[in-house]
């Protein structure tokens, strides 16, 4: 799936594939934590179990407007049900849907000018 539009933010998510996604002509090839600041970190997967998630959420160093979380091709239910559980202890909305949407969605946002923070499984 390409993405290609024209911006001038600091960060671009132009391609997405089961495989790779590129971000600002870097390529990568596991799961990844964008920060508010567009900072890019590869994570393991295990990050998306709903403790590890949970830390991650409660320990988020700058806050974001909305926090954008891609599950893979599929949207998880389980991981939504917990989900909305840790949102309802948290000021920040959560979104949780398959990655090609989330990135949609965060390239979207981020060209708003909106401060958000990403976990991207794929």
């Amino acid at each position: 799936m390409d993405l290609h539009k024209e911006t001038n933010t600091e960060l671009l998510i132009s391609y997405y594939d089961e495989s790779k996604i590129i971000i600002n002509n870097n390529i990568f090839s596991s799961s990844l934590c964008i920060t508010t600041d567009y900072k890019i970190h590869e994570v393991d997967d295990k990050i998306f179990e709903i403790n590890a998630l949970s830390q991650i959420l409660a320990n988020i160093e700058q806050e974001p407007e909305i926090i954008v979380i891609g599950t893979g091709n599929q949207t998880d239910t389980l991981l939504l049900q917990s989900i909305k559980k840790i949102q309802s202890k948290m000021s920040t909305g959560i979104e949780l849907m398959n990655t090609p949407s989330a990135i949609r969605t965060i390239n979207l946002l981020i060209s708003e000018g909106r401060k958000v923070f990403s976990l991207l499984k794929f």
